[in-house]
Formats: C-alpha cells, structure tokens, sequence
C-alpha cells in the first residue's frame, strides 16, 4: 500500500513538475508543445533584445524569441526564435533588431529578399540591428553639431580677427578718418552751395554760351559739305604725297649734303680759291688793298675827268689830285 502511495506522489510531483516548467513557459510565451519552425540568427550586439520578444513579418507577429545564447568564444550572440504556422521565408532574408515603441521595446523583424529559395527550419538568418531612436537622433544632430562647432570657431577666429584690427590705434585712427570724412561732407556741402550760387550768377552767361555752342553746331551742319570737300582735298593731298617717292629724295638730300660737306672741308683746309679766301690773310688784305686803290680811282675820275678825257672845247679851270686820301688843289690862271 505505502509503495503505491509512493509511487502515486511520484506521479503527481512529475505531473506538477511539468505543469510548472509548461505554465513558465507559456507565461513567456513558449509552448513547448508547438510545431512551430525554429531559425537562428547571429549578432555581435543583441542591443537589448529579450527572450519571449515578438518576430514580425511587415508589423504583423507571427512567433517569438525562444533564447539567447552568447557564444564561447565571446564574438557574438546566437538568438533562436520560431516562426507559428506554414511561413515560409526566402533565402538570403534579414533578422532585423528593431524598437517597437518609444519605450524601446525590441523585437525581430523579417525582410525578405527577392530569392526563390526558402529556409527549412533550422537555418540561420543574417542579422542586422537597426539604429534605435537615440542612435538616430544622434545619426542627425552630429551634423549639425560639427556645423554648429565649425560656425562657432570661425566667430571666434573672426572675434580675434576684429579685436587685432580694431585695436586702440585702429580705432583713434577711425575716430580721425570720420572726423575727416565730416570735414570733408562739410566742405562739399559748402562748394555744392556755392557752385549753386555761381550757376545762378552766370545762368546767362550758361545761356548764350549754349546758344552759341549751338550756333557753331548749326554752322557745322550748315558747312558739311565744305568741310567734306577740304576733308577730299586733304586725301589727295595725302595721296599724292604718299606716292613721292622720299626715300629716293632723302638719299638726293644726303648726297648734296655729302658733297657740301666736301666742299666745305675743302675750304677749310685752304683748298681752291674759296679755302685761300677764306684762310688766306694775305689774299683778302690785297683783295682789299684792290677795292681801296680801285675806290680812289674813281673818287680821282669823278674829280679829275679830264686828267682820263681831253676835251679842247672846255677848261674847266682846275686840277684835283686824289692821293691816298689827301686832296691837293692847284688854281690855275684862265686863258
């Protein structure tokens, strides 16, 4: 009797036993009864994906994480998970880690690829964890944050750029250039002023200056056809001197000058007639002597006519003799 009671307790505590383990699981969300197909999926970081996490396939969930096992030598983590029912899942399809809220809640996700081929139970997934919202937010803002930094530092190298140049000196500098440029808008202000005044002064002045600025205009167009004429006679004069020949006249020119020059030499080294007249002392004193001597004969003609012409008809009653410059007179006694 006791032996049966033993054995009858042994039975219930094995039931119960199995009951536990199968209403743990189901709590988890694992039937350990099911027929579910089972694949397997590797990767370096979990990033916090839970045993008992739902596997969807486009949202929908259509099994779960059954276990997560770390790998011995450390390099990974391997996660089965089932799929419920008849799905079948292309070769080469993707186990995504994703977040399912805001929370942060993970869970797998399916991404079929385009094969034909599909996985038998078993087989192992690639995996790949998407970016979670930390991650992403950070995906963004890093961007902007080096921007913000790279703006940031060229005010500040700009900052130092204006503080070097708008030191004390550049700044007494400006104050000066200001008052300068005031003087200066004073001064045009005052010359505008009085350049208004000297127009209104001279505004009939302006007046017939134009008319006759408008008059010479007038006259012009008046003349064009004069002045196109002078402009036609100033062409062919053009073209008629373009057509002497000047190199041929230029070289006549050296020529003559050439031979000129030659004479010249000549009569300065005392050659020819012209070089002993020009050189010669003696020949201009005795040219000159001649022109004096010649002088005196005819002061001596004109006073002594007769001395050179006989006339017996007349006497005209006295002689002059030229001499060297000295006159003598004689009187003589009429017939």
């Amino acid at each position: 009797m006791k032996k049966k009671t033993y054995i009858l307790i042994g039975v219930l505590f094995t039931v119960a036993l199995l009951l536990f383990i199968w209403g743990i699981n189901y709590l988890k969300g694992i039937d350990i009864f099911s027929t579910d197909q089972v694949f397997y999926v590797e990767y370096k970081n979990v990033s916090g994906l839970k045993v008992s996490n739902e596997v969807t396939i486009n949202g929908y969930p259509v099994g779960q994480v059954r276990d997560i096992t770390l790998k011995t030598d450390y390099s990974g983590v391997v996660v089965k998970f089932s799929v419920a029912g008849d799905y079948k899942i292309p070769d080469s399809s993707i186990a995504q880690i994703y977040s399912q809220d805001i929370m942060g809640t993970k869970a797998l996700k399916i991404i079929y690829s385009n094969s034909t081929h599909y996985l038998a139970s078993g087989d192992t997934l690639y995996g790949m964890i998407e970016k979670d919202l930390k991650e992403q937010v950070n995906a963004e803002i890093m961007p902007l944050k080096k921007k913000a930094e790279d703006l940031i530092a060229s005010f500040d190298s700009a900052a130092t750029i204006v503080q070097n140049i708008f030191n004390e000196k550049t700044r007494r500098n400006l104050k000066i250039s200001f008052e300068s440029l005031k003087n200066t808008v004073v001064s045009l202000e005052k010359t505008t002023f009085t350049f208004d005044t000297l127009l209104s002064g001279q505004k009939s002045k302006i007046v017939v200056f134009m008319d006759n600025l408008l008059s010479i205009s007038q006259n012009l167009k008046d003349n064009n056809d004069k002045i196109n004429a002078i402009i036609n006679n100033l062409n062919q004069v053009s073209d008629s001197l373009a057509k002497v020949n000047f190199v041929k006249t230029i070289e006549e020119t050296n020529q003559t000058l050439t031979a000129v020059n030659t004479i010249m030499d000549k009569i300065n080294k005392g050659e020819g007639t012209m070089g002993q007249l020009v050189n010669n002392n003696t020949l201009f004193n005795k040219l000159e002597k001649s022109a004096n001597d010649l002088d005196l004969l005819m002061k001596d003609i004109k006073e002594n006519p007769k001395r050179y012409l006989h006339f017996s008809i007349f006497d005209f009653g006295k002689t002059v003799v030229v001499k060297e410059g000295k006159q003598r007179k004689k009187n003589k006694k009429q017939n």
